[in-house]
């Protein structure tokens, strides 16, 4: 205990006799400099936050007009007679009947999970009921295989 005791005199000597300015200046100094970081964090912050808001708003109009073709196709899948379902090509009346059946349908997912329809003849569903573009990896599979 002793020399714990040595030791704290001496390094607070040693402190009070190199000490560059007095306790005072040296808060100030401190305190200027932590208010100079902030205010600089706070001004690039701004800046991240409207670009995050930004990228964020887009994401969500993504997820809206996303959702709305899910829904979209759902509708379908849940509305469709057996005559409109057969009109798709790749699907035959007991494809149909087998969708029919599994009715009623809350996703996409659901589809392909219960092995109602096969991935590949559901995303061919999927274009020709909605009328949308095929995917890449999709488009790059039919031309290879030409029929």
């Amino acid at each position: 205990m002793k020399y714990f005791l040595a030791g704290l005199g001496v390094g607070a000597g040693l402190g009070v006799l190199f000490a560059p300015r007095q306790g005072a200046e040296t808060r100030n100094s401190i305190r200027s400099g932590a208010s100079r970081r902030a205010s600089a964090l706070y001004d690039g912050s701004r800046g991240k936050a409207g670009d995050w808001l930004s990228r964020l708003g887009h994401l969500t109009d993504f997820l809206d007009s996303r959702k709305s073709v899910e829904d979209k196709l759902i509708d379908i899948l849940n509305n469709a007679t057996e005559s409109e379902l057969t009109s798709v090509s790749g699907i035959g009346p007991a494809t149909a009947q087998r969708l029919i059946r599994h009715r009623p349908y809350f996703s996409e997912l659901q589809v392909l999970e219960e092995r109602v329809l096969r991935q590949q003849t559901f995303a061919h569903l999927k274009e020709e009921l909605l009328d949308l573009p095929p995917q890449a990896g999709e488009a790059a599979s039919e031309q290879e295989s030409p029929a």
